[in-house]
């Protein structure tokens, strides 16, 4: 069984001048991101009446009360390449580097993978897959699980954590919602359960695990998700089934998340977005296509110029959206300017 490690990974970045804006904004946004196999940082803030981008390249900057955090990703294979194992960094900016020597079982042919979904203040959610062989064994194996750790509990058991098991940073998700939401949680996965055919229905859990599930973004929000694995050994390679629980999830998990204009309008202007975010302040509005992200003024309400595109050479995925005011925008842009020399 695989092990991901987390440990400090250091990067570089370049500073991007933007174009100019047709109106004064005070928001910036820490956009984490998926590109292709990459996770990157985009530090985008107002400075002398324009936007400015700074690209963080290869790793997530997070930031937390207690300091700045690096998260990366890579990638071990086994001699011969019949095994890979993905592995992610998590730590503070400055410690050592705490990764540890890929572990593999010479009996066993092992194929896994992992993808971050969303990284918070405090934690992060991923999705994690793993398929496989060992000798002996009556026939193959497939799992794949949503998790969300706790990145506090990480580092105190030792920076590493074994993602297909139970651990001390494998959070439920009874222990960050209210108890009506909790019951609401069940109550979606019963409800999507008996709505599946009744085949279906014998091949997945009837009830979801509380350790199952994760935050992800859909339509311009944060949704929690949550995950129906299979019933028995015999289908366990039909893996699972996903179910969106309905609940909003608090702003304690999410911050800020709410749309100033629609989701519903902002895709009638444009069909082609495929995600949408505006500051706290009401006064930048982006919208994600798969290859650019372009942010607009907000006047009234309604979209204004355009103050920013950013392309991609591959579509993106965000992971962390986190925004600073007007008072906080200059020393992040101190911090980040020093992180990523």
């Amino acid at each position: 069984m695989k092990k991901i490690f987390f440990a400090l990974a250091i990067g570089t970045a370049a500073l991007v001048s933007i174009v100019s804006g047709q109106a004064q904004v005070s928001s910036g946004l820490l956009l984490g991101y998926k590109e292709g196999s990459s996770y990157k940082t985009l530090w985008i803030a107002p400075q002398n009446g324009k936007l400015r981008m700074l690209n963080q390249g290869e790793n997530l900057l997070v930031p937390r009360k207690i300091g700045w955090w690096r998260v990366s990703s890579s990638k071990a294979a086994a001699q011969g390449g019949q095994s890979n194992q993905q592995f992610f960094f998590a730590a503070p900016v400055g410690t050592p580097n705490l990764s540890k020597p890929a572990e593999f079982d010479a009996d066993c042919q092992v194929d896994s993978s992992a993808a971050l979904l969303w990284v918070h203040e405090k934690y992060l959610a991923l999705e994690d897959s793993e398929s496989g062989y060992c000798k002996g064994a009556a026939h193959p194996y497939a799992v794949a699980t949503l998790q969300v750790r706790d990145l506090d509990l990480l580092r105190k058991s030792g920076g590493s954590a074994n993602f297909t098991e139970s651990g001390p940073n494998l959070m439920e998700i009874t222990d960050l919602i209210s108890s009506s939401a909790q019951a609401k949680f069940y109550q979606a996965g019963e409800t999507f359960h008996a709505a599946l055919s009744l085949e279906n229905q014998g091949y997945y859990e009837k009830s979801p695990n509380v350790t199952n599930w994760a935050m992800i973004r859909k339509s311009g929000q944060w949704v929690l998700r949550g995950r129906l694995g299979y019933s028995y050994e015999a289908v366990r390679n039909a893996c699972c089934i996903d179910f969106d629980s309905g609940i909003t999830p608090p702003t304690s998990l999410v911050g800020h998340d709410t749309l100033a204009i629609s989701w519903k309008t902002l895709l009638a202007k444009n069909s082609k977005i495929i995600d949408a975010f505006s500051s706290p302040k009401n006064d930048l509005l982006y919208t994600l296509e798969k290859t650019q992200l372009t942010a607009y003024a907000l006047q009234n309400g309604k979209l204004g110029a355009v103050l920013l595109k950013v392309p991609f050479k591959n579509q993106v995925a965000p992971v962390m959206i986190e925004w600073a005011n007007a008072g906080s925008v200059a020393r992040w842009t101190q911090d980040l300017q020093k992180l990523l020399k």
